[in-house]
């Protein structure tokens, strides 16, 4: 019996660094019928030659290279290049382990489902830091997927976390309409791409199951790096939020979503403390942002789903009282 063809589609763009260490778990893999899709989104290193070699080197590796466009464009031209019955897409500074390929590929069939999704951990300095599982193991029918998008699908405010795991690298999907419709979702966005096409794919397809195992390894950079602040960050995020509540047909996330987006703008505004901001650039920032859609969606939290301190820190903000705002996170760090 033929083995189903997976496809797994790497953008790549300036990974010169890492992305050796991807493609070696990726030729790794012990799964036969493979495809492997380079997209090399107008780097400004050695990648593109980089994916040459590999290209040269292994028959089943094929290069694209196109203009930079993002992440979410270079994702739908390997998609379109690709010809497998299922798909997985990987970051060029992250890496796969051994068998990840094999036992998704065994679930799916296994399970009769759409898409299958595996744990992560996070990487750094020669680490590895596992992640909670989310969500609960399982196969979803449609109920249960429902049920988990109405329930805390986008954010639990007990966790601070979404309930699902909102990576679209850790998910092995099977080819249908709805991988592109998940991918043209989110193309035009810098920030959120992949909680966007997740939101699309589990808002569309029949049955999901999730497994335990933690086969995706994700690169996490040091504080220096994370902590930088762009300016057009709030605007980032409301563009993200536009697209989930476009998605949200059945208004499953409309009591989640302010709260998400509140927990983003708490998030935005650390990193302006962080970044070194002073009060008076501080204050800036968000009065420039007052009007901004993400800061609408947050005001209108139910401040009573909060802790005492998350509630204490909403009515500071609520009421502008920046200057307190700004001095309790500068204390915390």
């Amino acid at each position: 019996m033929n083995q189903p063809k997976v496809s797994i589609i790497v953008p790549v763009y300036n990974s010169e660094k890492y992305l050796a260490m991807c493609l070696d778990s990726i030729i790794r893999q012990d799964y036969p019928a493979l495809e492997v899709i380079l997209v090399d989104d107008g780097s400004q290193d050695n990648s593109g030659l980089i994916c040459d070699r590999w290209s040269k080197k292994y028959t089943l590796i094929t290069v694209i290279h196109q203009n930079n466009q993002g992440v979410a464009a270079a994702r739908i031209s390997g998609y379109r290049q690709s010809s497998g019955d299922f798909v997985m897409f990987i970051d060029s500074d992250d890496y796969i382990k051994p068998g990840m390929v094999t036992q998704m590929v065994s679930c799916m069939i296994n399970q009769q489902v759409d898409m299958v999704c595996c744990q992560y951990e996070e990487y750094q300095e020669g680490k590895n830091f596992q992640t909670k599982v989310r969500p609960p193991v399982g196969r979803y029918n449609r109920q249960k997927l429902n049920e988990l998008l109405s329930n805390n699908f986008l954010y639990d405010n007990r966790t601070y976390e979404a309930g699902m795991n909102l990576y679209l690298v850790t998910k092995l999907i099977k080819r249908s309409k709805y991988v592109e419709k998940a991918l043209l979702n989110s193309l035009g966005l810098w920030y959120g791409e992949d909680m966007v096409a997740v939101l699309t794919l589990c808002y569309s397809v029949p049955a999901i199951y999730v497994l335990q195992d933690s086969f995706y390894v994700y690169r996490r950079y040091n504080e220096q790096v994370t902590k930088q602040y762009r300016s057009d960050l709030v605007q980032a995020h409301s563009s993200t939020m536009h697209r989930i509540i476009d998605i949200d047909k059945n208004h499953f996330l409309h009591k989640q979503i302010p709260l998400r987006s509140f927990n983003t703008l708490g998030r935005v505004t650390r990193k302006m403390v962080k970044s070194g901001l002073t009060y008076n650039q501080f204050k800036i920032e968000i009065q420039n942002e007052e009007k901004s859609f993400l800061m609408n969606l947050a005001m209108k939290v139910n401040s009573h789903d909060f802790s005492w301190k998350d509630r204490f820190k909403f009515q500071l903000f609520y009421k502008k009282f920046y200057f307190f705002y700004y001095v309790i996170l500068k204390i915390k760090g």
